[in-house]
């Protein structure tokens, strides 16, 4: 049914659809796309840090420039090395992200082999 959504929308059978699916099935199509949109807004906030981090950096720093206590040389080194801090800021966001959904993945292998004992 997934995979024929085209065909089930010009045959305008939605209702009939969806109650044919087991409200397991749904209410995990619902868990899979708050799964998907928890990831979305972590990659999307890890890869922004960078900018908003320079973005920062220069607002705070504008007035520092103009006095000479901050040099193009420290503006330099900071972006330089903000880069590498944001990058483990995404790896470690991804890796909450995706340890989240491998546990869902497992919950749920687990409700599938309810009748056989768990591996170790």
């Amino acid at each position: 049914m997934f995979n024929s959504t085209q065909a089930i929308k010009v045959a305008h059978a939605e209702e009939r659809g969806l109650a044919t699916l087991p409200a397991s099935t749904i209410s995990a199509v619902r868990s899979w796309s708050k799964i998907a949109l928890l990831t979305q807004v972590v990659d999307m906030l890890g890869n922004s840090t960078t900018a908003i981090g320079t973005g920062l950096v220069l607002l705070i720093a504008a007035q520092a420039m103009v006095n000479d206590a901050f040099t193009i040389g420290d503006f330099a080194l900071f972006t330089t090395n903000i880069w590498a801090v944001t990058v483990w800021m995404r790896i470690i966001g991804n890796m909450i992200t995706h340890s989240y959904q491998v546990g869902v993945s497992f919950q749920r292998m687990e409700n599938l082999m309810q009748a056989h004992p768990a591996p170790r």
